[in-house]
């Protein structure tokens, strides 16, 4: 499974902290997915992790549910996914950093 646009996601997902009008979703491979939603004053986090065929076409699987998040626990996911992408970036630069 692979995850497309992270960078694009991550600013849409900082965004929605502010503006819940927003709808932020992580698209991948497989119809794998990852979404946010404002329902009122709770956030819902939404997702689908898809696999590859299993054998026959006919055998797919999927993995999907929901539950709602708190916004301390949301702004920790927007602190935790920036810090990646940006460790990310700072790899495939050739650039180094020490913590």
């Amino acid at each position: 499974m692979q995850l497309l646009d992270l960078d694009a996601f991550v600013d849409e997902l900082d965004a929605f902290v502010l503006d819940r009008t927003l709808r932020p979703r992580l698209s991948g491979t497989y119809d794998t997915f990852l979404a946010f939603e404002a329902v009122g004053n709770a956030v819902l986090f939404s997702y689908c992790l898809g696999d590859a065929l299993m054998g026959r076409p006919t055998h797919r699987f999927t993995q999907t549910g929901s539950f709602e998040i708190d916004d301390d626990t949301l702004s920790s996911i927007v602190g935790e996914l920036r810090e990646m992408t940006s460790e990310r970036h700072d790899t495939t630069s050739g650039s180094s950093t020490t913590h």
